[in-house]
């Protein structure tokens, strides 16, 4: 168990550090922010994320339109139509809920969901290729 926290945190700051070069962006929406405070995050860091958000020129805010229901969980529905409305290419996620939908749910998206470890093996494919 320790070894794959460890891979995984790994496989996490490879993709921070692509990030960090400017060829990718993030996407976000103010209402799954929210979803932040039921998971008992204070209201305080909530507003600190959102305002750091903000000023960076890698991340794209979005308004949300039209959300899907594909998922088992409500709260990754407001995930994917930030996606969708940000025009993702990747969303990248280690949650069962988006990771284990039918692949006749996926292929609505015109983006892969991923884990970590495959979108960077995407990437460098990419990259390499």
């Amino acid at each position: 168990m320790i070894k794959a926290n460890i891979v995984q945190v790994h496989v996490t700051e490879q993709i921070f550090r692509i990030k960090g070069s400017n060829r990718t962006k993030y996407i976000y929406a103010t209402k799954p922010l929210e979803i932040l405070l039921r998971l008992g995050v204070s209201a305080e860091r909530i507003k600190l994320l959102k305002e750091r958000f903000e000023r960076r020129q890698t991340v794209t805010h979005v308004k949300l339109g039209g959300r899907p229901t594909v998922s088992r969980d409500p709260d990754d529905n407001l995930v994917l139509a930030t996606a969708l409305a940000g025009k993702a290419k990747f969303l990248i996620t280690n949650d069962r809920d988006l990771l284990d939908m039918p692949a006749s749910a996926k292929r609505k998206f015109k983006f892969a969901i991923v884990t970590p470890s495959a979108f960077l093996t995407a990437f460098e494919a990419k990259t390499n290729g």
